[in-house]
């Protein structure tokens, strides 16, 4: 939050507080994205490795059951949002499919261009995903 004050201190600590803060959501972001993971990949894991589901398949039903855990627990613990529903999910879902989009790509480009390890790429792949779902959740879909 900006003042306009001539007493740069108050500046200051509002920029404090407001990193502080965007520090605290990005921990709960992170602890929500744990268990996201743990779904996610879990889900990618199985599928791939002991049923034998295709790559993109298994990595797409994995990102859908992380999505759903991911708004849940998103809107209500780490931003808190009292907004409805129907706000939030559309913004939610356009963010999701950009953030697994931009995810895609890269493990495509990882498992296809580059031949690394299927798993590994799951991995890699999934920070992408992360960077872009943070940052456009905090400022655009729970705001």
């Amino acid at each position: 939050m900006l003042f306009f004050s001539h007493d740069k201190n108050i500046y200051v600590q509002s920029s404090f507080v407001k990193k502080r803060k965007i520090l605290h959501q990005f921990i709960k972001y992170s602890i929500v994205g744990v268990s996201n993971a743990l779904i996610g990949f879990g889900t990618m894991f199985l599928l791939l490795n002991y049923f034998k589901v295709n790559y993109i398949i298994s990595n797409t039903t994995g990102y859908i059951l992380g999505l759903i855990n991911s708004f849940i627990w998103n809107k209500r613990w780490t931003f808190q949002s009292g907004n409805h529903y129907s706000k939030e999910i559309f913004r939610f879902l356009v963010v999701f499919i950009v953030s697994y989009l931009s995810n895609l790509v890269f493990l495509i480009v990882l498992v296809e261009i580059f031949d690394l390890n299927q798993n590994i790429s799951f991995i890699l792949s999934s920070m992408i995903y992360i960077a872009v779902g943070f940052t456009a959740n905090r400022i655009w879909t729970f705001s």
